[in-house]
């Protein structure tokens, strides 16, 4: 079964991760933390903006869908107008339809294990490096 599962990728990155529910953010910086990642915590895309600005070495962002002062989708928007190169994992409760995003970025349901999560950092990075 080991052999089905893609590797986790062990290079350490800049995470901002975007998620209002304290608690899912506080597992996902936990996971992060432990594989060696440093995620940067925001509970709301204001703090999502600021932190962007404060982080240009940021290369992966993990944002919430569904958020009250702002969708998921709308923050990464005005993220990619910086112009900076970054991947994108959201995370939302509901079904995705197909429509989130772009081509590249990476859908995360809930609930999820650590390990899910991990492999979608890992599966991003990899993307990465096919590209360049």
């Amino acid at each position: 079964p080991d052999a089905t599962r893609p590797e986790l990728t062990d290079v350490s990155q800049e995470i901002l991760v975007v998620e209002d529910e304290p608690l899912v953010a506080a597992v996902i910086a936990r996971t992060l933390e432990r594989k060696g990642h440093r995620p940067l915590l925001a509970h709301r895309p204001s703090e999502a903006l600021r932190l962007w600005e404060a982080h240009p070495s940021v290369a992966l962002v993990i944002c919430d869908v569904s958020m009250a002062e702002m969708q998921g989708p709308e923050l990464v928007q005005l993220l990619r107008q910086s112009g900076r190169e970054f991947r994108v994992i959201y995370v939302t409760g509901y079904q995705p339809d197909g429509s989130l995003g772009e081509p590249g970025d990476r859908i995360l349901t809930k609930p999820f294990s650590p390990r899910d999560l991990l492999q979608a950092v890992s599966a991003s990075a990899r993307q990465t490096e096919r590209a360049s």
